[in-house]
């Protein structure tokens, strides 16, 4: 039997079992992509919080996006579901954050209600006035007209803020604040500010870890077995 023919016939027979492990471990990897590597970790408070007038407000950490010069990039969303607000006001016009002690330069806002434009980002917290420029480690995002909120709606925003934060600073408990005004920009109901629990975002990162030694484990399994596959046939 020459070297061609003794390939072919160790492929037809021993390599049905390898495709199947193969096919198996493809099927592993499909199933980590559709469920396990996905939005990062959340947490909502609403709708019955003392100040959350009917709205279910959701902090997700979306993940560590870069480190410079001492410094961690992150990404954090503050989603709004307004289904059930019953504070009585026409549009939020301000949202703020703090997920840190410390905001270094500029933040950024990557996704808003409406269009990213149409918000002004600074740093500083929120009051009853609006975005203050004060309070060290708070994002303050402001507009007028772009997240209505009128009654028996099914609306829902999501601002999605880059920030730039001192190495290791990420909080545990973060804080966010919410202002509803009338179609006039005047607040209507309670200044929304509650704390909320900041997940790390770490759990996508053993999930592709998981997925990388899957991928490492299947390509082994193949490079072996042709190895032998050589081996039997010279």
């Amino acid at each position: 039997m020459d070297s061609a023919t003794c390939l072919r016939y160790v492929l037809e027979t021993k390599g049905r079992n390898v495709r199947k492990r193969a096919l198996w471990a493809l099927l592993v990897l499909s199933l980590v992509a559709f469920v396990g590597v996905g939005p990062a970790d959340a947490d909502s408070i609403g709708p019955d919080c003392p100040t959350c007038q009917g709205s279910i407000y959701t902090l997700t950490n979306l993940g560590l996006f870069g480190t410079s010069n001492g410094n961690d990039e992150y990404h954090i969303s503050l989603t709004i579901d307004t289904n059930g607000y019953n504070g009585g006001g026409a549009f939020i016009d301000s949202v703020a954050l703090k997920v840190s002690s410390s905001i270094v330069n500029t933040p950024k806002l990557l996704e808003a209600p409406g269009s990213v434009d149409a918000w002004t980002v600074e740093k500083g917290g929120l009051n009853a006035n609006g975005c203050s420029g004060a309070g060290g480690g708070f994002v303050c995002a402001s507009d007028g007209q772009t997240a209505p909120v009128p009654s028996n709606s099914l609306y829902s925003y999501s601002w999605i803020f880059d920030l730039l934060i001192p190495h290791d600073t990420l909080l545990t408990i973060a804080s966010i604040k919410v202002r509803y005004v009338d179609t006039y920009g005047n607040k209507v109901g309670d200044l929304v500010s509650e704390n909320i629990s900041l997940p790390d975002g770490d759990a996508g990162t053993f999930e592709l870890l998981g997925f990388g030694l899957l991928s490492v484990g299947a390509a082994l399994l193949l490079e072996r077995f042709f190895k032998r596959a050589r081996a039997t046939c010279p």
